[in-house]
Formats: C-alpha cells, structure tokens, sequence
C-alpha cells in the first residue's frame, strides 16, 4: 500500500528531500518537483574545502532533536549521528558495520527513490581514513549549527546563549559539552566567536542575525506566609459534632462512593441548587429593601421563579427540598442503619450538627471548591476556608471544620483504576522511574503499616570478588589518580609500584596484569620517587617558626587569617582583573584535577595532548568501570558467548579479525569508545590489545563466578537460616506471576492476620491499577544495621559491601515521616506511591518493582542505581537476571554521580536512549507544593489527600497522551466530559443518575480536541450534541445502593438496527462534530471504503476464529500504520456498529500487554452479535424459512453488569430490565448469553449462560474461581429475565435456579498482567462460533492485531478481506558487515 493525498507529517518530506541532495551530489540533476508549499525538511551537504570530506547535514527545526548528519565511513559503513541514535558512529566506523536508526534507513530508501547505486553514493561520499578535523557553520533562524568532523566521525554541535555546547553523536552524549567535536567548534570559532555576528549564539549576535529571541522571563518565586497555620488544625474541637443518640460512623453503613469528576446530572443539579439559592436571595433582598413599588417587583419576582420553577430551573421553596434523617433499612436480608448522605440530590451531607442541632448540607460546588483549593490549588485549609466564606455568604464553617468537612468529601471519593494507567506503558512498563520524595506527615510512630514480605537478606557474596582489581585499597588508589591531583600516600605508591611489577611480556598476562598494561599506558608511573615516598606537593609550605610566649596584653583584635602562598594575595580589582594585593574581594582559585598530576601517574601528556578531551573521555570512563568498581551487569542483556567471543578474537587472533563481532558490546557506550577510539593502537601493539581482550574475558569470568556463588550461597542459608527465603523466593517468583498466584501464595500463610493489605489505609500504599503479583522482600539484617549508626556514620547503614563507592546516605529519623516513593513511567504518569515512615532504603524500592510488576521492567532509573542494582544482584539475582533488569541513574541524578559508568544513563543509550529519566522529577515540581497542606495531617488524613492528588495529576496527563493538541497547555480545559468518556468505567450514582443516558461522545470529542464551551481558536464553532441539559431527577433519599430499586435504564446507546449500525438521525450532532474533527489517514479510508463497498455486495460468512487467522506481513504493517506516529485524539472509526467512536488512543490499547477499555470490548461484543444475526439469517434463507442452524449468541455490553450490580453485594434489576429489549434478546431463540465484566474494574472475566445446556460457566483467564459473587447474580438475573419476559409459568419452566455451574478444564490460562480483555474477547468468539477454545498466551500477540483489523474494517468478515491486502517491496537495509 502507497499512502495517497497530501503529507501531512516531517516524515513524510525526508526521503524526497534526500533523493534530491543526493543526485546533486552525485552530480545529476534533482527531479524533485515544485509543490505549492516548501518542504519543512532540508538537507545539505557540508564538507572540507582542502580534502574531499563530506556529509550531508538532515534537519527539520533547530532543536538538537531535528538535525542529524550522515556520511560513509573509510570502510564503506552509511554512519548516522543523531540524538535519536543509540550507537556509536567512532566505534562502528572501526568495521564496515552501518548505524540502524531511522535516518540511515530513510536514506538507504531515498537512493533508490534517486536512482543512484550505492557504490556510487559511497564513491563520492567516502571519508579518506586521514581526513583533518574541520568544522562548518550554518544559522538556521537565531540558531548556529556547527558540521563538525573529529577523528573519522561527523557530529553537529550546537551552542546556546550561554555559550554551553551540546555535541548530538551518540558516542559523546555522556560527555556532550566537552568532547572533541566541540574543542574543534570552538577552535573554529576564535576567542570571539562567541559573538561574532555570523556564527556567534550570544544573545547581541542572534540579535544582529535577527530580531531578538523572546526569552520568558523566570517564573516569580511563590511565597507561602501561611506554613504554619494548619499545624494541629486536624484534632481541634469544631463547631460540628456527632449527636449522643448517633450512631458511631463506622458502624453505618458505609457512604455511598461519589464521583472523582462530577458527572452530567450532577452539574445540572448543581446549576439547579445554585439557581435556586440565588433566586431565594434575590427576593429575600427585594422584600427587605426599600419599600418604593416592592409589592410589583416582589410578584414580578415570584412570577419569574414560578416560571423557572416549571421548567425545571429551580426547586419548589415551598414543598421540603430533601428530607434528611436517619432509618434502619426493611430489607429482610439488609437491616444497615441508613443516614442521608445527598447523593441522590447531588448533594453532601457532613452527617454532623452544628450547635443547633442543624444537619449541614453543601452542594457539590462548594465541596468540590474546597477539594480544588487543597489538591489543585495546593493550599492550606486555612486559606481555602477564608475564600469560601467570603464567596458563599450562607458558608460559616470554621477551619477545623473545613478539615472535616474536605477529608470526609474526599473519603467519598472513587479513584479508578484508570487514573493509574498509563494508556502507552500497560500493567508492565519496559521502564520506571523510583524516587522519594519529601511528602511527609505528622505523628509517623502511629502508623504501623501491614505489608507482606518474605524475608531475603543480602547474601554473603564478598564485594572484592565482583571486581577484577581484588584489593580495595589499590582500587582506591586507581580512583585517586583517575579523579584529581591529590598526593598519592606511601602506601599507595608502593601498592602502584607492586601493581606495575606484574607487567610481562613472556606470558599470557594475568587479569590484574592485563590491567596494569593499559592503565599505566596512559598514566605512567615516570617519576622515580625514593622508595615508600611520594612525590611531595607542589606548593608545601615551610612551617612558621616557633615564636616565644608573649606577656598577655588582654582581649585583642581578631585578624582574618591570611593565607601565605602568592596565590592567597590575588585579588579583584574594579574592572573585574586578576591583581596581586589590594582591598579588592579574593580571585577565585584554580581547581586542580586529575590533570593537574605531576609526578607517580601523571598523565601520558606526551602521547595524548593534554587538550584532547577526545580522547581522555574515552580513556578515564573505561579505566574506572574496569578496574576501579564491580563489573557485575556490564553485560546484562547480551548473551555470554559473543562476548566471550569477542573476548578470545582480540587475545589470540589478528588484529583485524575482532573488528566483525563488534555487535556483541554495541550497547555499552564507554567500551565503544574506547575500543574506536584506540583500534589503531591496538593494531599497532598486540601486548595492549591482548590486554583488553583479557580484561573483557574476566568480566565474563566474574559474572559466572557470582551467577554460582548466588545459587552456593541461597542454597547454604536456606537449610542454615530457614526464615532466609532467598532461594524459596527466586524459585517460585522467577516468572511472570499474576495476581491470582500472589492470592493463592496468601492463602498458604497461617500467621497473616485478618488484615486486607490492598486497603491503602492499612498498608500505606496505593496502586490504583497494579494489583500486587509477588509478596514483598524485607532484608532482617539489613533492618537490624541501620538501628546502630547515627549521625555522620549513617551512610555506612547503607553501604552495599566494600566495594560501594557510593556517598549517598539516607536520614535515620526526622519529625516527619520519611516521605514517599514514587513509581512513574517515562510519561510522568504516578503509577503509585508508598508512604515512607521510617527511612528510604534501597531495598524497599526493590520491594515495590517486585510487587507490583509482572514482567520486570527492563530498566529501573532510581537516584542510585549503584546500591539498588548491588542489593538486588545479592538477593534476588535470579530474577533479576531472568527479566533482563537494568539499574540506572536518571539523567538529573547522574549529572553529581561519580559512580561506575555503567549505572550512567547516557553508557546505555540502547536502552535509555528516548526515554524520559526526569519524569519523577517532573511529577514531583507538581506535587511539592502540596508539601506545607500534607505535612500537619495524620498518617491516614494525609494518605486519602495524597491518593486525591495523584489521580488528579494523573488525569491532566493522561488526557494530555490522548489529546490532538498534545503540546498545549490544558488548564482551562473542564476535564469532566474525558474523565466519564475515558477513565471511568460507570457513574458512581449509576443508582439515582441518568447521566449514561445521554450519549456523551460529542463533549468527550470536545474535550480530546481542547475545545472548551464548545468552541476552537482554529476551526469556529462546533456544533453541541445536546443543546438542552437533561433532566433534574428528583432524587431518593434512600442512599445505601443495596436496598433501592431504581427504573431507570443506565445503558449506554446501542445500536438497534437490522444490522447494528446506528440510524442517521439518531446521532447526527455527534457525527458532524467528528466529521470535523477527523484527522484521517487518506489511504486507510480509502481502504475502509473498498470494504465496505464488498461488504454491502455480500461478506463472506465462513465461520473463521480469531486464533485460527494467521498475520500477513500486509497485515502487521497497516496494524503499525493505524497508531504510528498520530496523536491519540484522531479518529479511526467513526461510529461503528456498537455506536461507538474508535480513535486511536483505543487502538494503541491493543499494543503490547495494555488493557483494554469498555470501548474496545464493545465494539468487538457488536461484531459478534452482528455476525451471528448475520449468518442465521443466511443460514434460515438455506433451509428454506426454517430453523436457523449453528449456534445464536447475544453478547451483552460491558457495562450491563456493571450496572446490574454497582458494588459487590449489591443487586439491581430494575437497572437493567429494559436492556435485554434494545439488544433484541428474544430468549427462546438464543443458544448462548455472554456477559462480560469487569471485575473491580481492573480485570476482565466472561460468564457464559449456555441456555441450549441450561448450565452456567465462569471463566477467569487467571484461573481464579468466582469470589465475587458474579454467577449468583448472573443467575439471578437469568431468573428475573424470565419472568419478567415470559411469565410466572415460564419461570417455573425454566427453574433456573437449579441450573448448574458447568468446570470446563483446558481453557487458556493468562500468563501476562494486561491481556485478560484479549482472553475474553477470543474466548468469546470460540465461543460464539462453536468451536472449541484453543488459544494460548504464546498467541496474544497475533491475537492483539487481530482484533485491531476486525475493529478498523468494523467486522469480523475481513479476515480475508485483510489476509490479501498487498505486501509493499521491502526496503533494502544494510547489513551489519554490508560493503
């Protein structure tokens, strides 16, 4: 398939543009044609006038993320250098190997748009393997990009308004500011380029090139003068109190749930209550008021209310408006004593008095301007109570009321599971970002948190042994020399001095003497110092002489202790100049470095220029991770035996043969470099290169010395120490366990108490969408440590053996709690939180990944990657090593670490590079200001707070992923419509409300598309779906759901038609509204259209299971174009069968182990119930008008037992009794009722009522059984239906309630943590079919991609539709040795 139209994305231009530029160099004339609007992509070649070096410079913006520049190496290789990039250009040059990123492959493709061979491409493009370093400079608006050529490799350097400069080529980004590509940049750019008016970036250059940048000016600092005046609030006597007669609150039954989000009704009530309190005030103003012509007014008043009043407007003044009280409920099996909490009148009850016996009640404005003020606003009580009582006159609260009333309000409230899901990373993000934050709480010593753990201390694995360099005190020394000029000791010269004996050249070198040869390579021992002394210090000081006693004179003046040396007299003069002496302020002083060493292990100066931070970058990185720090996880995703490979090559084969198994350390950044870096020396000395292979080998070595000693050791202590359930643990949690496993491991313990850890207010954390699949891991050791040190040896507590070099120190004890952890994923979505009450551990943020994770992560970016990666790898290494799980630091974090380069973010860029490390830092610059409301609460006030907090945050960023104006700010936009439309599965009065009886895909469309009131800056006015509010229900005071029997019909719109689809005029404001704001891909419509147009001509109606349908490569390619590169908010099928408007934040669901939402599985549940009305149609025509054959199936909606039991417990049939009606469910001619649910709303399960078999069957893809109640009320209902339907005498016909459960072995079993929908749904379609259940988790994914043709085409009939779709010609790539 060739897309069509016009482009409408970057991506689109850059292989035109490239074909262009590459017949103009190649020296043939460019076909590009001219379009009616330039192409946002340019490309350019730049090259050395004196040499014929030469590179084509690809740029779409001026932002380091828009240019890349390619060129082809001396060895024939296309190189890249690209933010983008993850591979090291210097590295591959080494080879023929070419880089694989995007841009190579764009120009791979544009040559053969171009018509050019790639032997004449590479002919006119070769770099001379003695090309001279040169840089090139081109502005692009304000900007100055800089083509730069440093030792074989091209790299574009860019320079900011502070003269910082940021070097784009992969093998430089750890060290982007100061590599050789921008020593050569600025040797280039002179002493003045800084502001020179034609390659300057200061600001009077950009200025002079250009009119000048609008830099924004920095955000006023916000001061909070009120810090302090909660403190205490919370426990202080209010005005409100709970009568003598009333019952304890927590022995009424409990409040009904309350929507995070108000919904439709409960606005139009709201706007009803404010209207009236407004019109009751008006009058009462008018009738005290001056008494000219007050009768005429007072009446023209009151016709006006009466007026209102029967439009629905107002409340009735003068009938009760609510009735508030307290009952006991009659029902037989209930007997809850019952209070009046305003639910159903959109309305809170505080369920206390005032000093006059007065119930209060608030509506829901007020409550939820309270909220924003704490949550939103992040403010005190304090504060919001003074804005509240000076905007709402009738409001007298005091602030320790305002406590009460916000925390009650806020228990209310319903958090989904949604608030918790990031739609992109699933159940199992491939990366997490931990870290604490300084959230704390008052009265800490009263929480006890319950959370379960198995007991997996640290194994006695000696820190000596992980690295290759055994003696700790001679790996201090190395450390020393690589980080700055400080003396060596005695001690530590005679150890250099014993290390360097080890050198040999007869035979094979051991490890420890492979890393003498390459670290005295480049920092030689010179100077001969006499024997156990080191070189003295550049600038010792004779000590003063003695001076004699002095009589004492008495108090004398203090004198500023002046320094001695020339240097201590420097001075600033007024011009800002060095000069010696004088009043002026002290110079600063020079810091000294690792350069700045003279004598024993100065550096090789005279081999490798001083200057050339080329090459010391390469150097200095590599020498610290192999011989100053523990080896262990270098090589974590890379099979052993390439690397050992590798390893052999360069000890014992020629100098050429390693250059082609380069691919095994691809991923490894600082050994890349170096080994680029210094290949031709390696070449030129076979001792060095012999050396390094040896140094790869014990690396090898070293990881399977601790893979068996872990397994000694685990074994060992759990015969010794039975409580140590290292090996236990491993054993049973090395795969990927579900939530049900966790339940049944559970259910195995006798010593639990009868605590429920997944309350947040027992265990003090909240996962909305991450049930726990493993149990936690505490270290007894460890816990026992950390009580014996104090003060400054507190940072030993958490040393991870002698070989931690790292200072980080965590607090032992504070007034406040710790603070919290926080989990978030590279989209700054908070995917929980614990509370910290005693102290951060690295051990307890393993704890978390484990619990919460299925499939680990495949990296961890926590602030010290070094300790948690050290802990985990002596507890529960098997796991860790079973998932592929990096520790990192974050980008932030790494910025003031000095430890070993493999826990660098920018060393790994295969697995770092694009993702965001900063998105807890990001999450926590919103949440900190929440810091000064939350720090005065108790333990379980501060924990509903903080839960409030989080999914509010969550949801502006969660909308922000599935809007079309993604970039944009989103804080005027209500987020009500996205948060019913998206995130919450069911309306919490769902009871009492008839807000899903009104379709709300026009103000949701509204809302993904940043409109606001219905209106866009760019496209005008967009028509409203519904011009009138719906109606004000006069509510029940009745609120316990249990009890109460409503007739309304809460389903969502189904289409009722002959075959499924919606009639033209049942939603035509809804279908305008998105006709205008689709943002189609041409040749996907075009498609959709060329089915639709067979399907009308007659579908085939083969009965063809999902898990019986191969994928084509056609088929996978166009599942890739359906989410590739657009934003969530575009549009992929509008209207489908089951009414519903798929987009393509639904189908990116349908990627990688995501759930899926009640949009995905009601469009599937529609195709089913089409395509069996659709083949018993076809199957009565074939026996001439009789019995319809195969089976006939109804697949009810997922919000039918949502809606017929809101809450567990809870049973509803009034709810739903005209349901089976509008899905035409007939039955006495219906074989099979499928009902999907979702269980707690975080996983899906199918009940199966087989009418033929009168049997019922439960199927839960985790193998759980039914501890929810779900066939009894299935059952129920089933009972109800049929007497309701078809009479008593049916009823009794029928007997439904000796129909039995039927256990069906062999179903598939999830073995994921997100693809229970995807089960349910290929269950449903064996099911609806006939056929037998054959499916495996091994087939989800072919099965995701099925599901996501069969929603694009809107049927299940394009299973042959699609499978012969055209393949497009494969691009041709280039291999890793391709010349």
């Amino acid at each position: 398939m060739r897309s069509v139209g016009p482009k409408v994305l970057v991506e689109d231009y850059v292989v035109d543009t490239l074909a262009a530029c590459i017949r103009r160099t190649c020296g043939l004339p460019s076909r590009r044609q001219m379009g009616k609007y330039p192409s946002p992509v340019t490309a350019r070649v730049v090259g050395d006038s004196s040499s014929r070096s030469r590179a084509i410079v690809l740029r779409s913006g001026a932002e380091k993320a828009d240019v890349s520049i390619m060129w082809v190496s001396c060895r024939d290789g296309l190189l890249c250098s690209c933010f983008s990039g993850t591979q090291n250009a210097l590295f591959l040059s080494v080879s023929s190997r070419s880089t694989t990123c995007k841009h190579t492959a764009a120009l791979v493709q544009a040559l053969r748009v171009a018509n050019v061979s790639l032997s004449t491409f590479r002919a006119r493009m070769r770099l001379r393997a003695d090309s001279a370093a040169f840089a090139v400079f081109e502005g692009y608006g304000t900007s100055v990009l800089w083509a730069v050529l440093y030792h074989a490799v091209y790299s574009v350097v860019m320079f900011t308004t502070a003269n910082v400069a940021t070097c784009i080529a992969p093998g430089c980004r750890r060290f982007r500011g100061r590599c050789g590509h921008v020593r050569v940049a600025r040797d280039s750019q002179g002493p003045e380029g800084f502001r020179n008016l034609e390659s300057g970036s200061a600001p009077v250059a950009a200025k002079a090139r250009k009119e000048a940048r609008h830099i924004p000016a920095a955000p006023r600092a916000k001061v909070l003068d009120n810090e302090e005046e909660d403190e205490g609030l919370e426990g202080r006597d209010g005005d409100t109190v709970r009568g003598p007669r009333d019952m304890e609150q927590s022995k009424v039954a409990k409040r009904t749930p309350r929507n995070m989000m108000p919904c439709t009704t409960e606005l139009a009530q709201g706007a009803v209550w404010t209207r009236t309190a407004d019109w009751r005030g008006l009058l009462a103003q008018r009738a005290a008021g001056r008494p000219e012509n007050k009768a005429a007014d007072v009446k023209q008043l009151r016709d006006l209310f009466q007026m209102s009043q029967s439009l629905g407007a107002v409340r009735d003044l003068g009938l009760p408006l609510v009735w508030v009280g307290r009952w006991v409920c009659d029902a037989t099996a209930c007997q809850h004593k019952v209070e009046y909490d305003g639910n159903a009148d959109s309305l809170f009850s505080m369920r206390r008095r005032n000093k006059n016996r007065e119930w209060l009640l608030f509506s829901r404005g007020v409550v939820d301007k309270i909220i924003s003020f704490i949550i939103s606003g992040r403010t005190t009580y304090t504060a919001a109570t003074r804005h509240v009582s000076s905007d709402v006159l009738s409001f007298s609260l005091r602030r320790q009321d305002v406590v009460k009333l916000g925390t009650m309000a806020i228990r209310t409230i319903r958090i989904p599971p949604g608030t918790g899901r990031c739609p992109r990373c699933g159940p199992s993000p491939a990366f997490v970002v931990i870290d604490a934050q300084a959230l704390g709480c008052s009265d800490a010593d009263s929480a006890n948190p319950f959370r379960l753990a198995d007991d997996c201390p640290v194994l006695d694995i000696p820190a000596s042994n992980l690295c290759i360099i055994k003696k700790s005190a001679l790996r201090v020394s190395i450390l020393k020399v690589l980080r700055s000029s400080t003396p060596l000791t005695p001690t530590q010269v005679e150890l250099l001095r014993e290390w360097h004996g080890l050198i040999s050249t007869i035979a094979r070198p051991t490890p420890e003497a492979a890393a003498a040869i390459v670290f005295f390579r480049f920092f030689p021992l010179s100077v001969e110092a006499p024997a156990g002394l080191a070189a003295p210090p550049a600038a010792a000081a004779a000590p003063p002489p003695a001076q004699p006693a002095a009589e004492d004179l008495g108090p004398r003046r203090k004198r500023a202790r002046l320094g001695s040396t020339v240097e201590d007299a420097l001075r600033l003069d007024a011009a800002g100049n060095t000069v010696l002496g004088g009043s002026g302020p002290p110079a600063k002083k020079a810091l000294e470095t690792w350069r700045d060493r003279t004598g024993i292990c100065a550096p090789a100066f005279k081999e490798y220029a001083r200057s050339d931070d080329g090459v010391w970058i390469c150097v200095r990185p590599f020498l610290q991770a192999m011989l100053a720090e523990t080896v262990t996880g270098m090589f974590l995703h890379k099979d052993t035996v390439p690397v050992t490979l590798l390893a052999n090559t360069l000890r014992l084969m020629s100098k050429d043969a390693w250059k082609k198994l380069t691919k095994a350390i691809d991923d490894v950044g600082f050994l890349t470099s170096f080994l680029g870096r210094f290949a031709g020396d390696m070449d030129d000395d076979i001792y060095f290169r012999k050396a390094v292979g040896e140094l790869l080998l014990q690396v090898m070595v070293v990881e399977q010395y601790v893979n068996t000693t872990f397994d000694e050791q685990a074994e060992l202590k759990s015969k010794a120490v039975p409580v140590w359930k290292n090996k236990a643990y491993c054993e049973r949690w090395k795969e990927t366990p579900t939530p049900g496993d966790y339940k049944r491991w559970r259910a195995e313990q006798n010593h639990l108490e009868e605590l429920d850890e997944d309350d947040p207010l027992i265990s003090f954390e909240f996962f909305a969408s991450l049930p726990r699949v493993r149990p936690g891991i505490v270290d007894s050791v460890a816990a026992k440590r950390r009580v014996g040190y104090r003060g400054k040896e507190r940072h030993v507590a958490d040393a991870q053996g002698d070989g931690d070099a790292c200072n980080k120190a965590f607090s032992i004890q504070a007034g406040l709690s710790q603070g919290v952890f926080n989990v978030v994923c590279p989209h700054v979505v908070t995917l929980g939180f614990r509370c910290l009450f005693r102290a951060e551990s690295v051990g307890e943020a393993l704890s978390i990944v484990l619990e919460r994770f299925s499939s680990l992560p495949t990296a961890i970016f926590y602030d010290v990657a070094c300790k948690i990666d050290k802990n985990a790898m002596r507890r529960v290494r098997t796991i860790m090593r079973a998932h592929g799980v990096r520790c990192i630091l974050d980008r932030p974090h790494s910025i003031t670490h000095s430890c070993s380069p493999v826990y660098m973010p920018d060393e790994s860029l295969g697995t770092t590079a694009g993702v965001a490390t900063q998105a807890a830092e990001v999450s926590h610059s919103v949440s900190v200001v929440n810091r000064t409301s939350l720090a005065y609460m108790a333990p379980t006030t501060y924990m509903l707070h903080r839960m409030v907090q989080v999914a509010y945050m969550n949801l502006r960023k969660i909308y922000r992923l599935q809007a079309d104006k993604s970039a944009g700010e989103n804080d005027h936009i209500p987020l009500a419509p996205f948060f019913h439309a998206r995130i919450a599965h069911q309306c919490e009065r769902s009871a009492v409300c008839s807000c899903q009886a009104v379709d709300s895909s026009a103000e949701e469309l509204v809302a993904l598309a940043g409109h606001q009131h219905g209106q866009d800056a760019d496209d005008g006015a967009v028509p409203d779906a519904a011009d009138a509010p719906p109606g004000s229900p006069q509510g029940d005071p009745v609120d316990d759901q249990d009890c109460v029997d409503d007739d309304r019909d809460g389903e969502p719109p189904q289409g009722s038609g002959n075959d499924g689809r919606a009639g033209a005029a049942d939603q035509p404001a809804v279908v305008q509204v998105a006709a205008d704001r689709v943002v189609a891909h041409p040749a996907h419509v075009q498609l959709q259209a060329e089915f639709d147009e067979l399907a009308g001509d007659g579908a085939d109606a083969s009965q063809v299971s999902l898990a019986s349908a191969p994928i084509t490569r056609a088929e996978a390619r166009l599942v890739g174009e359906i989410t590739d590169q657009r934003d969530g908010a575009e549009v992929v099928r509008l209207v489908n069968k089951a009414r519903i408007t798929l987009r393509v934040a639904d189908m990116e669901l349908l990627e990688g182990a995501a759930w899926l939402n009640d949009e995905v599985m009601n469009s599937f549940s529609a195709l089913i119930n089409h395509r069996s009305m659709l083949q018993q149609g076809a199957a009565a025509a074939a026996t001439g008008g009789g019995l319809p054959l195969g089976v006939r199936v109804c697949m009810l909606s997922t919000y039918f037992y949502s809606r017929l039991s809101a809450r567990m417990g809870c049973y509803d049939y009034d709810g739903v009794r005209e349901w089976g009606k509008k899905r035409s469910l007939n039955l006495e001619r219906v074989d099979v009722v499928l009902v999907p649910v979702n269980l707690h709303r975080t996983h899906w399960i199918l009940v199966t009522v087989d009418i033929k078999r009168c049997t019922f069957h439960y199927y839960d893809s985790l193998g759980a059984d039914d501890t929810s109640g779900v066939l009894v009320n299935v059952q129920r209902w089933l009972g109800d239906e049929v007497r309701s339907r078809l009479g008593d005498q049916a009823a009794a016909t029928w007997a439904v309630d000796s129909w039995k459960t039927m256990d069906v072995d062999g179903l598939p079993v999830q073995l994921d943590g997100g693809s229970c929908g995807v089960f349910v749904l290929a269950a449903a379609d064996c099911l609806s079919l006939g056929v037998p259940v054959h499916f495996s988790q091994e087939q989800v994914g072919a099965l995701r991609q099925r599901i996501a043709l069969t929603l694009f085409f809107d049927s299940l009939f394009s299973l042959r539709f699609s499978a012969g779709l055209d393949v497009p010609v494969e691009q041709p790539t280039l291999g890793d040795d391709d010349a």
